[in-house]
């Protein structure tokens, strides 16, 4: 099969005054949210997230290891995003990828 190919720059998704974005921190790879201006983000998923909380057929031991989002990844209260998981030392084969949607929780 062919390789999973990833977006290399970062997207913003707007929804209200919630915003979902990709970002890079120190060696951290992740989608991010935040319900509004001036409030602190949370980590949606990053590269230190346990493949199997996102997929749970992802194989044991496995880390998200690349994570997108698309513009129009937010909407209302549903994120979508890509993500592609590994496992260390693995090959390929070893991993998983796929497009995963959530419904977010009600912001207090």
């Amino acid at each position: 099969g062919e390789p999973a190919r990833w977006r290399s720059s970062a997207f913003v998704a707007v929804s209200g005054t919630s915003t979902a974005f990709k970002a890079v921190t120190g060696n951290r790879l992740g989608v991010y949210l935040s319900e509004g201006p001036g409030l602190a983000p949370v980590t949606v998923v990053d590269n230190r997230t346990d493949g199997q909380l996102l997929d749970p057929e992802a194989p044991v031991g496995s880390t998200v290891v690349e994570v997108g989002l698309e513009r129009e990844g937010l909407r209302g209260d549903w994120l979508a995003v890509s993500a592609k998981m590994g496992v260390e030392g693995g090959s390929d084969e070893d991993g998983m990828a796929g497009v995963y949607i959530t419904r977010l929780p009600s912001w207090p």
